[in-house]
């Protein structure tokens, strides 16, 4: 064929065509380019392809280039970037050399399409929904590598889409630190039925717990998984703090029964024992002084079941949060100086700060919490009481101590009525520290670390009106 009509018949092939083709030099510099490439690239001669590409593929771009020989046709898989909103797919790219001027040329195809040459994956045809959809979908193939992913991909993992492109879906699910034991059952689902469902946890980088729900399908018309990951964290979370309540509702009407029972027989004992000292001797007044002090540790116990079962006061007043403090370090003071701990109070929103609430019942939560610090830290250490801003409507109060700290077990169950790690503890006082910050309008926090301390953070909302006249009191020692 003389040449002219070779080169008709070229740029006839060329054009006339819906596939993306380009004529490329083995250095990745464009020297020309249909309108379908174009169009889906918005690539222009004199550009490098490479541009195109993740910078984790170059390299294997460039070997593809260079592994095409006169004769040879070769084909391989890229995630090239589309000139529509800057999405990234997968596409398959086969690539002949081009005697007349040593180039190649690359004809880019959806990695799915079929033989009889109708293609059945059209990125275009589900960009718009695909990319703004409100849950995170992954798309991957047989061969389990990740071919698209849609924007939200940053939010649930924290990483850009294209990052993850390329990757096997083992890598993705290797960031569910609960996953391991689940991908075994997920595959087998996804063989015997062509989908699979299970949830995950996933960690996220400020240390927060996200529960996701993933479920995965076989679209049999794209010859692709489509996994579908929906953020159950919020559903889980309400879940969680109903069946709390409920429990601690239960536990409210067993504790007054309890107490009940305990005061009747305590009252006895007391009244017995009274009568006993009148005429007791050594021996047996060294028997009543342990019979006290055992009683006192009931009593103790017993006052801890009264206030949990208590009806909770529907009367909310405001009252100022730092002068509260003060009164609890001064009641707590004796206590760290018989420990040879010392107690700070600070309050960095150099003003007083008015909350809404049961004023006593806070106060409560707040020897309780001193308490639990004061019984896990040795002799010589500090306990800091403080308050500072969290955002323009919330505060933060803080009980911070330099005790033995918690495991990350304990720190999941810190808040379950019971648990506690001292010997003589009753686990109740956080349970009544965290009800009470909820019906404040807010939540508590625990954050530990073994052998350096622990810290309890409330999160409270300011009140509309605050108390006026009240100064501010910053760096206090008791």
């Amino acid at each position: 064929m003389p040449f002219k009509s070779m080169m008709e018949t070229f740029e006839f092939l060329f054009e006339d065509t819906d596939d993306a083709i380009m004529m490329v030099k083995q250095d990745s510099l464009c020297l020309r380019a249909n309108s379908a490439a174009k169009s889906l690239f918005g690539i222009s001669p004199g550009e490098r392809m490479d541009m195109l590409l993740p910078l984790s593929e170059h390299q294997l771009w460039m070997q593809f280039l260079n592994s095409i020989k006169p004769g040879k046709k070769v084909t391989s898989l890229f995630n090239l970037r589309l000139v529509e909103g800057g999405a990234v797919t997968g596409l398959e790219a086969t690539g002949s050399f081009f005697r007349q001027n040593s180039s190649v040329i690359v004809r880019f195809r959806p990695a799915n399409r079929s033989r009889s040459g109708q293609t059945d994956f059209n990125p275009h045809h589900y960009s718009g929904i695909f990319r703004h959809a409100l849950n995170c979908f992954v798309l991957f193939d047989r061969a389990g590598i990740i071919r698209d992913a849609n924007n939200r991909t940053g939010f649930f993992f924290e990483r850009p889409p294209e990052s993850i492109i390329g990757l096997k879906v083992l890598e993705l699910r290797s960031l569910f630190h609960d996953a391991d034991n689940d991908y075994e059952r997920m595959s087998e689902m996804m063989k015997l039925e062509g989908k699979a469902e299970t949830k995950c946890t996933y960690l996220a980088e400020d240390g927060s717990e996200r529960h996701y729900h993933i479920y995965t399908i076989f679209d049999e018309d794209s010859d692709l998984y489509v996994m579908t990951i929906r953020d159950d964290t919020e559903k889980v979370e309400l879940k969680y703090q109903m069946e709390r309540r409920e429990n601690l509702s239960a536990l409210g009407q067993l504790a007054a029964s309890i107490a009940h029972e305990m005061k009747n027989g305590m009252t006895s004992i007391r009244g017995f024992t009274e009568l006993i000292k009148i005429s007791a001797d050594e021996t047996t007044m060294s028997y009543i002084d342990v019979i006290d002090s055992e009683m006192g540790r009931m009593e103790a116990l017993m006052r801890e079941f009264l206030l949990l079962s208590k009806p909770t006061s529907k009367e909310q007043l405001p009252f100022p949060l730092f002068r509260t403090i003060c009164e609890v370090a001064t009641i707590m003071g004796p206590q760290c100086m018989q420990r040879g701990m010392t107690i700070f109070k600070e309050n960095h929103t150099d003003k007083e700060v008015t909350v809404v609430g049961n004023p006593q019942r806070m106060k409560q939560s707040l020897i309780n919490l001193v308490k639990n610090a004061v019984e896990a830290s040795e002799r010589g250490t500090r306990l800091m009481l403080s308050i500072e801003n969290y955002d323009d409507g919330h505060v933060l109060l803080a009980v911070t101590d330099e005790g033995k700290g918690m495991t990350e077990l304990q720190l999941k169950q810190v808040f379950m009525p019971f648990f506690t790690t001292k010997r003589e503890g009753t686990g109740l006082g956080l349970p009544f520290a965290l009800e009470t910050a909820e019906l404040m309008g807010g939540h508590l926090f625990a954050k530990s670390v073994p052998n350096k301390g622990t810290r309890i953070e409330m999160l409270l909302p300011v009140a509309s009106a605050e108390v006026e006249g009240i100064p501010a009191k910053v760096g206090k020692v008791i």
